[in-house]
């Protein structure tokens, strides 16, 4: 069952901002999104080991955003 939850969660993370970039939505979407999985990766005890909250947030943000701006712009180009 954790096998599936965790395919589940990258489908979820890695899928929608290509779909952002299908839709032809602004650069903002992928954007927004990054900053909502921060939030539920830090919010939900996901930290990184002996940082606090906003180190972690920091750390996260930039994780996320380094992944989901080439997924948009991948999606982008298909459309």
């Amino acid at each position: 069952m954790k096998a599936i939850a965790k395919i589940f969660f990258a489908v979820l993370t890695l899928g929608v901002p290509v779909y952002f970039g299908l839709r032809g939505l602004s650069i903002l979407a992928p954007i927004f999104w990054a900053v909502l999985m921060m939030a539920f990766a830090v919010g939900t005890g996901w930290r990184h080991s002996g940082a606090g909250l906003f180190k972690s947030g920091l750390l996260a943000l930039s994780y996320t955003l380094v992944a989901f701006i080439p997924l948009y712009y991948l999606g982008l180009w298909f459309s």
